[in-house]
This record gives structure tokens, sequence and C-alpha cells, in this order.
């Protein structure tokens, strides 16, 4: 299985974000701490490109 990466730059996206408290599984926190600074902002990526696969899916 190859490694997955996510890329350096960051997906802008307008409005502020809202500040919460997410429980995550201490695996999948490593897991993106271990990728260094920014980490959050790459959660909140993955999270996003999620919603809209789900989106795109649910629509067609």
């Amino acid at each position: 299985m190859s490694c997955v990466s996510l890329p350096p730059w960051a997906v802008l996206w307008p409005g502020p974000k809202k500040q919460i408290t997410l429980r995550l599984d201490p695996d999948v926190l490593k897991f993106f701490e271990r990728r260094g600074r920014g980490y959050q902002r790459n959660i909140n990526t993955v999270l996003r490109r999620y919603v809209e696969l789900q989106e795109h899916r649910c629509a067609g």
C-alpha cells in the first residue's frame, strides 16, 4: 500500500472557522500530528473532501 500524504498548501475557504471540541481516536490524531505543522487544517481538508464526495454521490 502506498503512503498517502496531503499537499503542503492550504485549501482556503471563505469565512472564519468555527472552533469546536472534536474527539478523535488517538491513532487518527497521531497520523495527522506526525505530518507536522498545519495538521488541524489537514484534518479539515480531509473532512471537506469527504463532504464534497458525499454531496456529489447523493446528487448524481
